[in-house]
């Protein structure tokens, strides 16, 4: 969108541009002159747009790239979530009670998404607490979504 923006309307963008580096101090011809003189650089100004704009940064990534991100979540989330199954399937040879295996079966789904919280923040940076609460609480959300679509 913000390529398209730039396309269609170039002097409006500019002239955005001018009044948020001139809001932060810069004179007003200083500013004109530095916006011209990116905007004729037209990806490096529609990165810039959106990074103020939006407060995102584009990353310039190929899609060989893309694709060995989504398998490696496809891969961690198949194998954290076959955990609790397998411990499911494997209870209930020894198991008599239906509730003994509900319990596994959830006390085991809390705490693999904990540990798939706290291998997450390996790789995001951030406190492995907050991170695993965090995909604690996605996937105790998403269980009730799911339980409550199936329960009829």
């Amino acid at each position: 969108r913000g390529l398209w923006e730039f396309k269609n309307y170039k002097e409006a963008e500019m002239f955005e541009m001018v009044n948020r580096f001139e809001s932060r101090g810069m004179a007003r011809k200083d500013a004109e002159l530095v916006v011209g003189k990116m905007a004729q650089y037209e990806t490096f100004f529609v990165n810039l747009m959106v990074c103020e704009d939006l407060g995102m940064q584009l990353t310039e990534e190929n899609d060989a790239s893309f694709l060995t991100d989504a398998f490696v979540m496809f891969a961690s989330y198949a194998t954290f979530g076959a955990i609790p199954i397998l411990l499911f399937c494997l209870g209930s040879v020894g198991l008599s009670s239906s509730w003994e295996l509900y319990l596994i079966s959830v006390g085991s789904s809390l705490v693999v998404l904990s540990l798939l919280g706290v291998v997450k923040s390996t790789f995001s940076g951030s406190n492995w607490f907050v991170a695993a609460l965090e995909v604690l609480a996605v996937g105790i959300a998403c269980s009730g979504v799911a339980y409550a679509l199936g329960y009829q």
